[in-house]
C-alpha cells in the first residue's frame, strides 16, 4: 500500500510542476560485467519512464538503475537519461537502439575508478515484442563506460563494459 501511495505522490508532484505522467514504465533485469576490472560484475536492475515522446519512434526515457556487484557485496546506484529510436520490423515487434548519459555513485574503489561520483554513458541495441496494446517486453545488450570525467585529478582509466537486459513495458 505505502508503494502505490509514494507513486501516485511521485506522479503528482511532477504534474504540478508541468511534468507529464510517463507514456510506459518499464522494468529490466540483467547481467553486467567489466572488460578490464575483474570484479566489477553482477546483476543489473533498471526502471524506466518515457519523459518525452518525439514520435511513435523516438523518445527520451529516464532511467534510475542499482549494479548488484560481487555477490550483493556492494550497490551502486545511478540516474541516466537516454534518447531511444524504434525500429518497426512488423505490427508487433522490432529493433530498439539507445544511447545514455547520466551519474551514478560506485561504493567501491577498484583498481580503474574510486568511490564516489562518476559519470556512465551507454549505447544500447535490442529487439522488441509487443504482447498487446499496453504491454511489451525486450531483450537488450549494450556496451557502457564509467569514468570521473576529469572532475579528480587522480589517473582516471574508467571502466569498459558490456551488459544484456530483459525487460517488461507498460503503456499508457
Amino acid at each position: 500500500m505505502k508503494k502505490k501511495i509514494l507513486t501516485a505522490l511521485f506522479f503528482m508532484s511532477l504534474n504540478m510542476y508541468g511534468i507529464e505522467i510517463p507514456y510506459s514504465i518499464s522494468l529490466k533485469l540483467g547481467y553486467t560485467k567489466s572488460t578490464n576490472e575483474k570484479n566489477y560484475h553482477g546483476m543489473e536492475i533498471q526502471s524506466s519512464f518515457e519523459a518525452y515522446k518525439f514520435n511513435e519512434t523516438f523518445n527520451v526515457t529516464i532511467e534510475p538503475f542499482v549494479y548488484l556487484l560481487e555477490s550483493f557485496k556492494f550497490a551502486d546506484p545511478g540516474v541516466m537519461v537516454a534518447l531511444n529510436k524504434r525500429y518497426p520490423l512488423a505490427d508487433t515487434y522490432g529493433l530498439i537502439a539507445s544511447l545514455g548519459i547520466g551519474g551514478m555513485y560506485m561504493g567501491n574503489t577498484n583498481t580503474h575508478q574510486h568511490i564516489g561520483f562518476n559519470f556512465i554513458e551507454k549505447a544500447e541495441v535490442g529487439i522488441y515484442k509487443e504482447l498487446s496494446k499496453s504491454i511489451e517486453i525486450n531483450l537488450k545488450g549494450a556496451i557502457w563506460h564509467i569514468s570521473h570525467g576529469g572532475i579528480r585529478q587522480h589517473k582516471n582509466p574508467g571502466i569498459d563494459g558490456y551488459k544484456i537486459l530483459l525487460g517488461f513495458e507498460k503503456k499508457f
